[in-house]
């Protein structure tokens, strides 16, 4: 019996080895791999605002997606809301899909575009200005 333990032993650590060294298991995101977003562009517009005022910046985005505008900076007063709006560009005015007409300093307005094309980003007096602010607005879009 000893023998043939002997003989069994080697038999038995080259077939644990094998089957370790083996190992097929699939990984399930080779198969349906996760989509990758396209990088990310980011651009910040910034300005003076005036009563009463509207400033419009437009920008192209080079596929569908999701795009981010944030109101960076306010000045005098981060407290002081306007509005703040993504639209898209018709050529010669920007018409707002999107608005928050209480944007204070930090808040985001989230749009999504089904194709390429030319948006925009506006920022407006919502009636509380009693001077002139300047702002900084950043959109991220694809």
């Amino acid at each position: 019996m000893r023998r043939s333990f002997r003989l069994l032993c080697p038999l038995i650590v080259t077939v644990a080895l094998a089957a370790g060294a083996c190992d097929e298991s699939v990984d399930p995101g080779a198969l349906n791999p996760t989509p990758v977003d396209p990088e990310a562009v980011t651009e910040t517009f910034s300005g003076s605002l005036n009563k009463n005022g509207a400033v419009t910046h437009k920008f192209a985005t080079d596929g569908p997606g999701t795009v981010f505008a944030t109101l960076v900076s306010v000045a005098p007063d981060p407290a002081i809301a306007v509005s703040l709006g993504l639209g898209t560009w018709s050529g010669q005015a920007c018409q707002i899909v999107l608005a928050n007409d209480s944007a204070i300093q930090g808040v985001s307005i989230t749009g999504s575009g089904s194709a390429a094309g030319t948006f925009c980003v506006r920022i407006s007096d919502a009636g509380k200005l009693t001077d002139t602010i300047t702002y900084e607005v950043r959109v991220s879009h694809p």
